[in-house]
């Protein structure tokens, strides 16, 4: 853990914080200290004053009272005394030490009026801070030999106080920066002893932590709040593993339901497959027994010893034509009912349709059909699987040829087979099955495609056709939707087509939203 920034932050802040105290702290102590030499000072003058006025000023009349008499007096306060005044009945008496001696004489009128003794101080003050003149005045009455009023003051500069104080304060000063980095350095060691260490520990901690290791935060004492937060994340960690172990759980058997639905997916396309094939079969007997009946007849004609040698093979090579024509329907329908498991590969389109449209014509009732191809060679390529793409059209013609029987006999039937292309950046294949037969209700076009809906008798269809469809064509990027206007039906099977890069032997496949998808087909571009 890169714990600097909280040691330099700490330090800053206890720093500051020391310092701020103590030098607020030093001022309150310098002020008491000022104050308590002005305290000392004022109590000595006043002390000078009420001895002269016993000595010298009872004794006199006001008018025998000289400058010499104040002068003495000062020299009796001592160095800080500026000036003396003495004030009586019309008598003004100067020491003549300052210039300025008239603010003095209004306080010893003052004095004399109120009767008492005044202390002011000659400039502002703020706090006990002094500002401007550090001077203090001081007046008192006093009683003179027959005068009925008379004042006493001195002027006391206590300047003296205040360099003192300035003095000293470099070395106040250098005691307080030395204070403040001892205590500074002993109050990180302790924090970070008591808190940026256990923070650390539990950084560390919880970077290396790893599931199953049990308790993983141990840090700082049982009843401190740093123990109280180890606990806390303990505490946290267990359920965090708690739902761990309920979340893997769920996965789990999220995994085997995912597992067993797509082996009903696959249950469920494999039995309309063969529900498909038996629908095949049935069709197919018709279309095989008359080959068969032909054969028959020409084998009955072969057994005629009379038959000319030409006529033998002609009827020879017939009867090889219709078994071949009977082969080549029975491997269409094993080819369709084999369980279709390969993987997605390059499909032509209208190939495909051309092989399941030859199937379905092989059917007893099978209605006219017309097949329109508007795509290029090598423009209906889509990547998917070619035995479930087959599966999807042929389910989709039987349901057209249903719908067209169910119109009854006489019923001009047709079903309009189109295949296009279409797209520069979002190449796709369309293909259409449109039939006249009875439609689909408007309620229902949203409808047929869930499982097991169905309008058909019972016994006539299982209700999976379409819903395999969808999932089936949806599985390869693409979407099967219906339209109906109420008499005829249309289904629209879109897939995303690819493009052949030249010479490569390649197929960038792009589905409708943009992504593309790279299929190696050497082998089916060589054919």
């Amino acid at each position: 853990m890169r714990s600097s920034g909280l040691k330099l932050n700490i330090s800053a802040t206890m720093f500051l914080l020391l310092a701020c105290a103590t030098i607020l702290g030093n001022i309150v102590i310098v002020l008491f200290w000022q104050r308590q030499i002005v305290t000392v000072e004022v109590s000595h003058a006043q002390a000078v004053v009420g001895r002269w006025e016993i000595l010298v000023a009872r004794g006199k009349a006001p008018v025998a009272i000289q400058a010499t008499d104040l002068q003495q007096l000062c020299r009796a306060v001592g160095p800080s005394c500026r000036e003396a005044a003495y004030v009586g009945d019309r008598t003004v008496v100067y020491a003549g030490m300052t210039a300025a001696p008239l603010q003095l004489q209004e306080v010893i009128g003052e004095a004399v009026q109120t009767n008492r003794h005044i202390v002011r101080f000659a400039g502002a003050t703020v706090g006990g801070i002094f500002f401007g003149d550090k001077q203090l005045l001081l007046a008192r009455p006093v009683a003179a030999e027959g005068a009925a009023a008379a004042g006493l003051g001195l002027i006391i500069d206590i300047t003296t106080a205040s360099h003192l104080v300035l003095q000293h304060g470099k070395i106040i000063f250098a005691w307080i920066l030395i204070n403040v980095l001892l205590l500074t350095i002993i109050g990180l060691s302790r924090l970070d002893r008591l808190v940026v260490r256990p923070l650390e520990r539990l950084v560390k901690t919880s970077e290396s932590y790893d599931y199953g290791d049990g308790v993983a935060f141990i840090g700082g004492e049982v009843g401190s709040e740093l123990g109280q937060l180890s606990l806390a994340l303990n505490r946290m960690l267990a359920r965090i593993e708690e739902d761990r172990q309920k979340l893997r759980a769920s996965v789990h058997s999220l995994e085997q339901a995912n597992l067993q639905l797509v082996a009903t997916q696959k249950e469920m396309v494999r039995a309309e497959k063969l529900a498909a094939v038996g629908r095949l079969a049935a069709g197919l007997a018709h279309e095989i027994g008359n080959p068969i009946g032909i054969v028959q007849g020409y084998l009955e004609l072969l057994d005629n010893a009379d038959l000319a040698a030409e006529d033998r093979r002609q009827f020879s090579r017939r009867a090889i034509a219709e078994l071949q024509r009977i082969n080549h329907l029975i491997h269409q329908l094993l080819d369709f009912s084999r369980s279709s498991s390969q993987a997605p590969e390059p499909v032509a389109v209208q190939a495909l349709l051309a092989e399941v449209i030859d199937m379905f014509r092989a059917q007893k009732r099978a209605p006219e059909l017309r097949f329109q191809r508007h795509c290029g060679e090598g423009a209906d390529i889509v990547v998917a699987n070619a035995g479930e793409l087959r599966q999807v059209f042929l389910n989709c013609l039987l349901n057209a040829a249903d719908s067209i029987w169910e119109m009854g006999e006489g019923h001009p039937g047709r079903i309009d087979v189109d295949c296009r292309c279409g797209g520069d950046d979002r190449l796709m294949v369309e293909v259409l099955i449109a039939d006249n037969g009875q439609g689909i209700a408007a309620d229902s076009l949203e409808t047929i495609f869930d499982p097991f809906y169905t309008t058909k008798a019972p016994g006539k269809g299982t209700g999976l056709g379409l819903a395999v469809s969808h999932s089936i064509v949806e599985a390869a990027g693409g979407r099967i939707w219906a339209e109906s206007s109420g008499v005829g039906a249309e289904i629209h099977v879109e897939l995303p087509g690819v493009r052949l890069a030249m010479g490569g032997g390649e197929v960038f496949a792009r589905s409708k939203n943009g992504h593309s998808r790279q299929h190696e087909i050497s082998r089916f571009a060589s054919k």
